[in-house]
């Protein structure tokens, strides 16, 4: 069997070449399942219970894979976290981790910011996720939320080095998860490409897929990067 699994795509609506090229690709999958590992969207909230009509060529373009009988499932991460509705505005399966087993190896799946432990982002992320910030951006104009959630998130497509502390964080996090069973660890969140060996398991670091539309391509069990265009 064939599944693909990929994160930190950082759509940004119509206007992002991203957000086109991930349309597009979809239409070509021809795989069993499709994993995407959070940060799919780069700034999702479905304001006042709806979301924003910037993505709504990616709900259709999921919703038209799963009609395909692609099993898709999304996982959220930190910058879609607030993607409760994606279950059935695109018909895929939700959830923030899961534990699955491909052709009888089991996978880890994670965005992998459960990893981080500094501080400075624990705060933000209990800032943003509570229902203060959630209250100020529902009595917004929808226009005026979508400019601000902008502002928060950064640009979508920026260049950036994971730091060191981040990646020895999922290291330790995925050898916790280890301890369990051996099997592999996937993790996104650093946008960083890499296949690490724990011991007990093996720990892959997504790349971003808004970086070559990088793909982790599990065939058979066995799991290896590609990239759909070039970097």
């Amino acid at each position: 069997m064939r599944f693909l699994l990929l994160s930190d795509a950082h759509l940004d609506g119509p206007d992002d070449p991203v957000q086109e090229r991930f349309v597009e690709w979809t239409v070509g999958i021809d795989a069993d399942g499709l994993y995407l590992l959070g940060d799919i969207f780069h700034r999702w909230w479905e304001w006042r219970g709806q979301p924003f009509p910037q993505y709504v060529p990616v709900l259709q373009a999921l919703r038209a894979l799963s009609d395909r009988g692609v099993h898709v499932t999304v996982l959220r991460g930190n910058h879609d976290f607030a993607a409760h509705g994606l279950r059935s505005l695109a018909r895929v399966a939700l959830a923030n981790s899961l534990d699955v087993s491909f052709d009888g190896r089991r996978f880890v799946l994670a965005h992998g910011d459960q990893a981080d432990s500094g501080l400075s982002y624990r705060l933000a992320r209990g800032l943003l996720r509570g229902k203060t910030f959630a209250g100020i951006l529902n009595t917004m104009p929808r226009s005026s939320a979508w400019r601000f959630l902008g502002r928060i998130a950064g640009a979508a497509h920026e260049d950036s080095v994971p730091s060191p502390a981040l990646l020895a964080a999922q290291r330790r996090f995925a050898r916790q998860v280890l301890e369990d069973g051996p099997g592999v660890v996937v993790l996104g969140h650093s946008h960083s490409p890499a296949f690490i060996d724990l011991g007990k398991g093996t720990l892959v670091r997504l790349g971003a897929h808004d970086r070559g539309g990088c793909v982790l391509e599990v065939r058979d069990g066995e799991p290896g990067f590609r990239f759909e265009w070039d970097r």
